[in-house]
């Protein structure tokens, strides 16, 4: 790569959302790195169909395969690669994923892996922590579909997805079983150590900033008095009151319940956000792995 402005992008296909992140590839103390350029969402709930109907409907399907071509459209008239493709919980949960993904690849070239939850978990390993200690993080990403946890420290490197998620909440398609092997999980931290929960992607952002908006952090009892004040409102009023998009103002509150259940093992800690996104956890591990990708 003999530019140094070279851009290059990745697209995560969500169960709420299509999540595009563009990229600047340079070079520092001879490494190579990503810093994000743009960032675009757009919002395609394939969570409804996966978790309902275990398919994704063939109008659902032209959405995100429009959505897709577009992004592609523009990504090529800027000269910009989308270098990698991803799916998550939704895609995995559907018996038509695969051939959805071929779709998408026969029309634009871009390759898309369904990831296992597993997989999913581990590209939180990526996370830049910056002002977080390591030993005192878990990073969390609650999606439409999954869970995803990540803690590092005192010896330990833990990642697990669970399939716990908002959408999927929303349709009343979360199970007994899965919530009991999140809290069963959860034991393995040392909660004492914990003081910053990390909440990765857009759910953990728009909490904070009804909650705090100044200093970012919310604790367990202001997380609890918000899950109460979304259910007493009904969707206008969530989205007049709190300003919330509309893809999202029906599902922040299992999307709270969820970081409620967690902070409950941890005592001392708070609720913080971050701008970092799983894609950008995809972008890093293509930098790590690919000898192609190199700044001048």
């Amino acid at each position: 790569m003999k530019n140094k402005n070279q851009r290059l992008a990745c697209i995560d296909i969500g169960s709420n959302a299509i999540k595009y992140r563009q990229y600047r590839i340079s070079t520092k103390k001879r490494k190579v790195f990503a810093e994000l350029d743009t960032f675009k969402r757009i919002s395609v709930r394939l969570g409804t169909d996966a978790f309902k109907f275990k398919k994704i409907s063939s109008e659902t399907e032209q959405k995100l395969l429009e959505s897709i071509i577009k992004l592609k459209d523009k990504a090529d008239k800027k000269d910009i690669k989308i270098i990698s493709g991803v799916a998550t919980s939704a895609m995995r949960t559907v018996s038509n994923g695969h051939k959805i993904c071929k779709k998408i690849t026969k029309k634009t070239d871009i390759e898309i892996k369904i990831l296992s939850g597993n997989e999913e978990a581990q590209l939180l390993n990526f996370f830049n922590y910056k002002s977080f200690k390591k030993e005192e993080t878990v990073v969390v990403d609650i999606g439409g579909g999954s869970t995803e946890i990540f803690y590092q420290g005192n010896g330990k490197n833990l990642a697990k997805s669970f399939p716990l998620g908002a959408v999927r909440i929303l349709e009343k398609k979360d199970s007994p079983k899965h919530w009991n092997n999140l809290k069963e999980w959860l034991t393995k931290i040392p909660s004492k150590n914990i003081k910053n929960i990390v909440g990765v992607g857009g759910n953990a952002r728009l909490i904070n900033e009804i909650v705090n908006k100044q200093d970012r952090k919310s604790s367990k009892d202001e997380l609890k008095a918000l899950k109460k004040e979304l259910k007493n409102k009904n969707f206008d009023e969530k989205v007049s009151f709190y300003s919330l998009p509309e893809d999202r103002a029906d599902i922040l509150e299992y999307a709270i319940a969820i970081f409620i259940e967690i902070m409950e093992f941890f005592p001392n800690s708070y609720l913080f956000d971050s701008s970092w996104n799983i894609v950008d956890g995809v972008m890093e591990k293509e930098l790590q792995e690919s000898k192609n990708i190199q700044a001048a």
